[in-house]
């Protein structure tokens, strides 16, 4: 079986959205855009956007996953995106509680006023504003 083809079948046992693959990194990268440009959105947005990064560690964290053919191609993408995520983020700089993955915690470096807004206002962190 496919990667793709398994990958649907893990989502949905997880309860996750259907969707491909190949489609949850389309709106990974499609949200990271989004934040290269300045994320204009409130803190609650950012989070609901981030979701569809945790349904692909849902396939990361899944065994069945590994030999299939795809699961590489898919890796290395994915790598990219993260990486270029991640470099988004203020360094060394986190939002408080107890948040499992390294998506969640991280802060941007600048945003849109809403994101800025919201960021100041919840966790006192300090995001420089895009006009």
């Amino acid at each position: 079986m496919a990667f793709e083809t398994e990958a649907q079948r893990i989502l949905e046992k997880h309860e996750c959205k259907p969707r491909r693959a190949s489609e949850l990194l389309d709106l990974w990268r499609f949200f990271v855009d989004e934040c290269v440009d300045g994320y204009g959105s409130s803190i609650y947005e950012f989070d609901n956007d981030l979701s569809v990064r945790e349904d692909i560690e849902v396939l990361l964290q899944a065994d069945e996953v590994a030999d299939r053919q795809g699961f590489e191609a898919f890796l290395s993408v994915l790598k990219i995106i993260d990486v270029r995520y991640a470099e988004l983020l203020q360094p060394d700089v986190k939002r408080p509680g107890n948040i499992a993955h390294w998506w969640r915690t991280g802060v941007l470096r600048y945003a849109g006023d809403e994101y800025c807004s919201d960021v100041n206002d919840l966790y006192s962190i300090q995001v420089r504003k895009l006009e």
